[in-house]
């Protein structure tokens, strides 16, 4: 019999009143494997949840092995900590604390030359302001010298999908093996580019 012994360290960088949530550091310390940052939407718990493990995160460590992976920091397009329900895109804006913050973890000796994986899914896709805040903050890592990489199983469904999320993953892909592949940030300018449904044009009861 042989007995192993690994512990899961969590820091979290978080605004005094628990509203704001910079960054989530997840680290499996004794345990050999590279560090990767993880881009999604937003938080949904801050230092004042520290016993929470949400969803995302939860897939996301089950398959860390796999990708090689011991440590991984989690960040997000907006800092805002959202509990229960989703980011409203009414009346977002750009979050510029957020940004400062991604600034210096870009510019970080610790994280020096460490992928950016890009998983915030294919949500906010209509809103002006999360399509600038994706760009900016991908424009940002790679003028760092971050390569950008996007998540993939051989789930069908998630083969042409670019910014895969690991809950998306994690409910269809459970049990398949992930890897990580080159994310195209050109890929932002086409969604924007994307023609719009005229609402004149939506099918209303199967009608035009």
């Amino acid at each position: 019999m042989t007995q192993r012994e690994f512990m899961l360290k969590t820091t979290m960088d978080c605004n005094y009143e628990g509203t704001h949530c910079y960054s989530i550091t997840r680290e499996f310390v004794g345990k050999e494997g590279n560090s990767a940052i993880l881009l999604t939407l937003y938080p949904s718990y801050s230092a004042n949840d520290s016993f929470r493990l949400d969803s995302t995160a939860f897939h996301f460590l089950g398959h860390m092995e796999e990708l090689g992976l011991s440590k991984v920091v989690f960040i997000n397009l907006f800092s805002k900590v959202v509990r229960g329900s989703k980011l409203s895109c009414r009346n977002l804006v750009e979050d510029k604390d957020n940004y400062e913050y991604l600034k210096n973890l870009a510019k970080a000796k610790e994280y020096k030359d460490v992928p950016v994986i890009v998983a915030y899914g294919s949500s906010m896709k209509t809103s002006k302001v999360a399509q600038e805040s994706k760009k900016k903050i991908l424009e940002l890592f790679q003028e760092n010298s971050h390569p950008l990489s996007q998540l993939v199983c051989d789930y069908a469904d998630a083969k042409d999908t670019t910014a895969l999320h690991p809950l998306y993953l994690g409910t269809r892909c459970q049990n398949l093996h992930w890897g990580i592949k080159e994310f195209d940030i050109s890929s932002i300018e086409q969604e924007e580019e994307k023609p719009k449904l005229n609402s004149k044009n939506k099918k209303v009861g199967g009608k035009k």
